[in-house]
């Protein structure tokens, strides 16, 4: 699918926001106080809740020296205030009236400017005053529907208002749990710590493009997902905690998958945006093709496959002096490429830079050659690396069995010396202590994900299913996400 132009492209949205200057010696640490996120100088989103956990009101925020510059839609102006009024007492605080501006939010763009900057989605953005340039204009409609799918909050709807926090996307952006407490702080780290919140935001994928979505889905007559709209196959909906796991098929057509939409990790997104580059390039479209491999550039610097692929176009297009560059670029972030010495050879040869390109034929040898060296070394460093492991895995086996010989039902160390028989690939000794696990302990959640996979091993596929579905079930009611979504996964791949 093509992926969204906020995601792929350098490119800005104009937007109108109110803006406070809060200002004094005592600026920051109250604000440090009151809001869930810490203020620094990057562009973060921040919530005002109350007591409960309940937001009050969010907005954009980052410091300016001693200065903090607040950014918010109409909707959280009366809140923003109200808070100042009542809880600036004793404090050398003073905020700005509110005033209508335009600003610019930018997208992958490179570290330039004067304005706050910020990662939302994986994606670098800066916001300003004044207009990139060079930065293409985006429509409102492309922001909004990036951060709709890629879970980013939204900076003017007020639809979350009066939620408790961790029921939405603002979540993961604007709570940093370490910085202190804030107003809310015990209830939102309370309901964190335990299982998560019953209601989370997800999205839904459709694998039978002809049935409808409809507005909610129950199992068993328990309402388990709400949702709120669809585009294509496609959907944003709340899911209860039960079916909160990433790839959880219900109805037999209809999917849970956790945001992002889109890969948000530098090194992912970049390579994604490679690979749309590379299908535009197989459909002829040259130009976009060039665009997107420059972009996952400026979102992986060291990316050295769109280095090769630039240089590559440019030396079909017989732009030799800049495919030379290029591959040069290629060298800088890989200095062990064959292909790159290679393709200067081949460029240098086509501006009659004859000496120079044979120098580089004779690299790519040597080049061949210490790769093959290096995969040598990598190979007999693995081996001792095992041999240590091996090492480590007697010592751990021979502290469990002293547990063990204390207290037979100890669930850690049943699973503990269970899981490392599977490390040795001793499937039927692990099984025993699996089992013996779940027995002892039955809601242990990682257990079932480690007994799924030693039936997997011994080609039990009918108990591994088994496993795995109730090992699910138990994982997603006490919100232990990480084994659940695992299971899930491995569920998946069972034929």
């Amino acid at each position: 699918m093509t992926l969204p132009l906020i995601y792929t492209t350098y490119c800005q949205v104009k937007l109108e926001l109110y803006q406070i200057r809060v200002t004094g010696v005592d600026a920051i640490s109250f604000m440090q106080g009151q809001s869930t996120q810490r203020v620094d100088s990057q562009l973060r989103f921040h919530v005002f809740t109350d007591r409960f956990g309940k937001i009050l009101c969010s907005f954009l925020a980052y410091t300016i020296g001693n200065d903090i510059e607040i950014w918010c839609g109409e909707n959280a102006l009366e809140a923003i205030q109200d808070k100042f009024q009542k809880f600036i007492i004793s404090e050398e605080v003073e905020w700005s009236q509110p005033m209508r501006s335009e600003v610019f939010l930018s997208f992958n763009g490179e570290e330039r400017g004067e304005g706050a900057r910020g990662w939302w989605g994986g994606v670098r953005v800066e916001l300003g005053t004044m207009p990139q340039e060079g930065a293409s204009l985006a429509d409102r409609k492309d922001l909004e529907s990036f951060m709709k799918w890629q879970g980013v909050p939204s900076i003017t709807d007020s639809s979350s208002l009066g939620e408790v926090i961790n029921q939405t996307l603002l979540l993961p952006y604007a709570v940093d749990f370490k910085k202190g407490c804030f107003p809310g702080q015990e209830a939102v780290a309370k309901i964190q710590n335990l299982k998560g919140a019953a209601w989370a935001p997800v999205l839904l994928f459709r694998t039978t493009p002809e049935k409808k979505f409809p507005n909610e889905i129950k199992l068993n007559d328990k309402l388990m997902v709400q949702i709120d709209e669809s585009e294509g196959d496609w959907a944003v909906a709340k899911a209860l905690r039960d079916v909160r796991v990433h790839d959880l098929c219900l109805e037999e057509s209809f999917v849970i998958k956790l945001y992002p939409r889109w890969p948000d990790s530098p090194l992912e997104r970049a390579r994604e945006i490679y690979h749309e580059g590379t299908e535009c390039f197989q459909k002829g479209d040259e130009s976009k093709a060039l665009e997107l491999w420059k972009t996952s550039i400026r979102v992986y610097p060291g990316f050295a496959d769109s280095y090769e692929a630039i240089g590559v176009l440019l030396g079909r297009q017989e732009k030799f002096q800049e495919a030379e560059a290029w591959m040069r670029n290629l060298l800088e972030v890989d200095p062990d490429s064959v292909m790159a010495h290679t393709n200067l050879s081949l460029f240098l040869m086509r501006q009659d830079k004859i000496k120079e390109a044979e120098d580089h034929k004779a690299l790519a040898t040597v080049a061949s050659f210490k790769s093959f060296g290096k995969q040598a070394s990598e190979k007999r460093a693995q081996e001792q690396k095992v041999a240590q492991e091996l090492a480590e895995l007697e010592r751990r086996s021979e502290m469990f069995r002293q547990v063990l010989e204390i207290d037979p039902e100890d669930a850690l160390a049943l699973h503990g010396l269970g899981s490392i028989l599977m490390e040795k690939k001793d499937y039927t000794s692990a099984l025993e202590y699996l089992l013996k696990v779940v027995e002892v302990e039955p809601k242990y959640s990682v257990a079932y994900l480690a007994l799924g996979k030693c039936y997997q091993a011994l080609d039990m596929k009918q108990k591994a299913q088994e496993i795995f579905t109730k090992g699910i079930a138990i994982a997603a009611q006490k919100g232990d996400l990480m084994p659940a979504n695992e299971m899930q996964s491995l569920l998946l791949q069972i034929k």
